[in-house]
C-alpha cells in the first residue's frame, strides 16, 4: 500500500518505486497554435496524444482552449475521447460574444489497462447554427495533457 513502506539499508526496487506518487509526471503532451472551425463533431487537428500506461496507475488527462462562435447564443463542447472516439469528459460553453474566446477546460482520471493508450480532443458546435471556432495561437495555445498521478 502506498505510504506504508519504510525504507532500510536495501535496494528500492522498482516495485518499491512503482508504489509512489510520480508527482505529476507529464507522460504526453501536445498543443495547437492555429484556429480551426466545428460545427459537427470532429477530432481537433494535433491534439491527440498516446503513452505507454502502466498497469494500476492513475492518470489525468486535461484538454483546455478558447471557444468561440459566429453566433453569440451558440452552444459549444470541448471533449475528451478515447481512441476509440467513446467520450469521457466533456465542457460546454455558451459563446458568448462571438468576437472573444471562452474559457473551455475539462480534465477526466483515468485507469487504463497496460500498454498503449490514445486520447484525444474533439469539438463540437451542441447548439445553435453558428460555425465554432478554436482560438488558438502562439501566445495561447490549446493543449491536451496526460500526467501520471499515482497508484489507482
Amino acid at each position: 500500500m502506498p505510504g506504508t513502506k519504510t525504507f532500510t539499508a536495501t535496494t528500492l526496487t522498482v516495485a518499491d518505486a512503482n508504489d509512489y506518487m510520480r508527482g505529476g509526471l507529464v507522460m504526453a503532451y501536445a498543443s495547437k497554435t492555429t484556429t480551426e472551425t466545428f460545427t459537427t463533431l470532429a477530432d481537433v487537428t494535433g491534439l491527440s496524444l498516446t503513452f505507454t500506461a502502466i498497469a494500476s496507475r492513475l492518470y489525468k488527462i486535461r484538454v483546455y482552449g478558447l471557444l468561440r462562435s459566429s453566433v453569440t447564443t451558440d452552444v459549444a463542447q470541448l471533449l475528451i475521447a478515447d481512441g476509440s472516439n467513446n467520450t469521457i469528459s466533456v465542457s460546454q460553453v455558451i459563446t458568448g460574444n462571438s468576437s472573444f474566446g471562452v474559457t473551455a477546460s475539462c480534465f477526466a482520471l483515468v485507469n487504463p489497462a497496460a500498454g498503449s493508450c490514445t486520447y484525444k480532443a474533439r469539438c463540437v458546435r451542441s447548439d445553435g447554427t453558428g460555425i465554432v471556432t478554436l482560438d488558438c495561437a502562439a501566445t495561447y495555445p490549446a493543449y491536451i495533457i496526460a500526467e501520471d498521478i499515482g497508484l489507482a
